[in-house]
């Protein structure tokens, strides 16, 4: 039972990190294209 619990754990951290990667990436790119219209409205 204890192993299962950890198990879960692991896998639950896992899955966390991925979405969070997920997150980061779009928002990374979400950046680089409000900096881009920013550029162009700026020129």
């Amino acid at each position: 039972m204890g192993d299962e619990r950890i198990h879960k754990g692991v896998k639950g951290r896992s899955k966390g990190r991925k979405i969070d990667r997920k997150v980061m990436y779009f928002t990374y790119i979400k950046h680089i294209t409000d900096n881009q219209l920013l550029e162009h409205g700026a020129s």
